[in-house]
């Protein structure tokens, strides 16, 4: 089975487990509220990554509503060292979970610029560290182009390292921002899953 069919069986189980999960909370509740919680479910927006055992410039990044997968791209976290280790700050990959977001057109960062999802902190896997200060983001000024500093320019493979966020090409984190609004909704969750 290649990784892009284990990716969507993976998906397809964390969605039925997400209904699952709502059902079960409303358990108590009666039976119309329970079906409420499950078309709650269907009808949710979420962003999955899933990182790339073998290279962390080549995970894939998807935007779904309820179980359809309405678009995918190629994405990378981490550093060129440290990258499988989640509890290294700045350097290692995003652990695994679900995050918050926060969606910003035109963000105006000291490092990052232009369209920026802010996501919520999480503990590694360890326990040890808190990571923070986590996006998903391109390199591009806060107007969305291409500037004149290295921060601010996608020059190849190379820019989809980063210092523990999820980073896009500037075409792919637009055509995800296109998703966003045309399908609506409420704030998509973030799932980040692999190795």
């Amino acid at each position: 089975m290649d990784k892009s069919a284990v990716a969507k069986r993976v998906m397809a189980y964390l969605l039925t487990l997400t209904a699952l999960l709502m059902a079960w909370t409303v358990s108590s509740a009666s039976a119309a509220q329970a079906d409420e919680a499950a078309a709650v479910a269907d009808d949710a927006r979420y962003v999955w990554y899933n990182k790339s055992s073998s290279d962390p410039r080549s995970g894939k990044l998807s935007y779904s509503t309820g179980s359809v997968i309405r678009g995918t791209w190629r994405a990378g976290s981490g550093a060129p060292t440290g990258w499988r280790d989640d509890c290294y700050r700045n350097h290692g990959w995003l652990p695994n979970g679900v995050y918050g977001t926060q969606w910003r057109t035109n963000y105006d960062g000291s490092l990052i610029n232009g369209r920026a999802i802010r996501l919520s902190d999480k503990v590694c896997s360890r326990g040890t560290v808190t990571r923070t200060e986590l996006f998903i983001h391109s390199e591009q000024t806060v107007n969305n182009t291409q500037g004149t500093i290295e921060r601010e320019q996608w020059n190849g493979v190379n820019d989809y390292y980063s210092e523990g966020c999820i980073k896009m090409t500037p075409g792919d984190i637009a055509e995800l921002f296109l998703h966003r609004a045309y399908w609506g909704g409420a704030q998509p969750y973030l799932i980040v899953a692999g190795p």
